[in-house]
């Protein structure tokens, strides 16, 4: 199965840095590890885009331009979602 990326065979996945535990910038950390699992599994090899922008939202209008996944901490919102398939929640807060 060919999954349709912005480069075959790789997933660009963006992620806001830091944010430890999840995303650092030595692209270790619990969300690296999961994405770099998840890829194995598509068969896919990731390549960490770091996001630079200053609001955080612009993260959700590079998908399918720059790259293809983010994985990132995030609360799902309705202006959000309507740029982005979420997945179900892997960790929950009471922000």
């Amino acid at each position: 199965m060919t999954l349709p990326t912005l480069a075959p065979g790789v997933l660009k996945v963006a992620s806001a840095f830091p944010d430890p535990p999840f995303e650092v910038p030595t692209d270790t950390g619990f969300d690296a590890a999961l994405m770099t699992r998840i890829c194995t599994a598509l068969g896919l090899r990731r390549e960490p885009v770091p996001f630079t922008g200053e609001d955080f939202d612009d993260i959700f209008a590079g998908l399918g331009r720059d790259w293809d996944a983010v994985i990132s901490g995030t609360t799902i919102t309705a202006d959000r979602a309507q740029h982005a398939l979420f997945c179900p929640p892997y960790l929950a807060f009471d922000q």
